[in-house]
């Protein structure tokens, strides 16, 4: 796994190249955002991990639009739950910061990267929706969902689930690769941007919150729980 790292030097960042160098990883170090970008464009990193406190706040929307198929992970010195939430909103695969051990930082870098490496072509298809997961991209009658990695990974749990409802726990699990801790919203965050794409696209797909529990897919027009086909070829 190739990872490129944009950030001002500090001991915190030491510690993450080492849990990264430990578990077999290709570093390449920058301390300048142009400079990363340009070797972005050589198309010879699998992730970015930036330091939030050196990119600006038009960085990663930036980033994201010009190499979709790469992850991207924010660095922040202190954890903050304001600027977790804000950051997982603007399309971070995954925040780390500074109080996590070596070992949690590498697994957490692993799991961000996984979505481009899957090896087999696995479809799921509800009603007019299609999610082609080897590609990540999701399509409602034919027609792009435009969602983030997160996003679409959120999408396929509850599309898989055929409207049954899905534990927050669960679905933290599933696409987060870890277990939930009390407190985090980064669940609700992603569900919450998922559902203003959703009615914004104007499609009947909607998700429900099932109170003390977790959330559903609902879909009018279709027998949910009879109709969901997911082909791996």
């Amino acid at each position: 796994m190739r990872i490129l790292i944009v950030a001002a030097g500090t001991s915190e960042i030491s510690r993450l190249e080492r849990a990264l160098r430990d578990t077999g990883c290709e570093l390449s170090l920058s301390g300048r955002l142009v400079e990363a970008e340009h070797l972005l464009r050589l198309g010879r990193h699998d992730a970015l991990i930036f330091d939030v406190a050196l990119a600006g706040s038009h960085f990663l929307p930036r980033v994201l639009r010009e190499h979709p198929a790469k992850a991207f992970v924010a660095w922040l010195s202190r954890s903050s739950s304001t600027r977790v939430a804000e950051l997982f909103e603007a399309g971070a695969d995954e925040v780390l910061d500074g109080t996590m051990a070596e070992r949690e930082l590498a697994a957490r870098v692993r799991n961000a990267t996984r979505h481009g490496r899957r090896p087999s072509t696995r479809t799921i298809e509800l009603g007019a929706l299609r999610i082609a997961t080897d590609i990540g991209e999701a399509t409602w009658d034919g027609r792009p969902l435009l969602l983030t990695r997160r996003e679409q990974a959120v999408l396929q749990v509850l599309a898989e689930a055929g409207g049954e409802s899905v534990r927050r726990e669960v679905l933290y699990r599933r696409v987060w690769g870890y277990t939930m801790v009390r407190g985090d919203r980064s669940v609700d965050v992603n569900v919450k941007r998922l559902r203003d794409k959703l009615a914004q696209s104007g499609i009947e797909l909607s998700i429900r919150t099932t109170p003390r529990i977790g959330y559903r897919l609902e879909l009018p027009s279709v027998p949910l729980a009879e109709d969901v086909a997911i082909t791996v070829s």
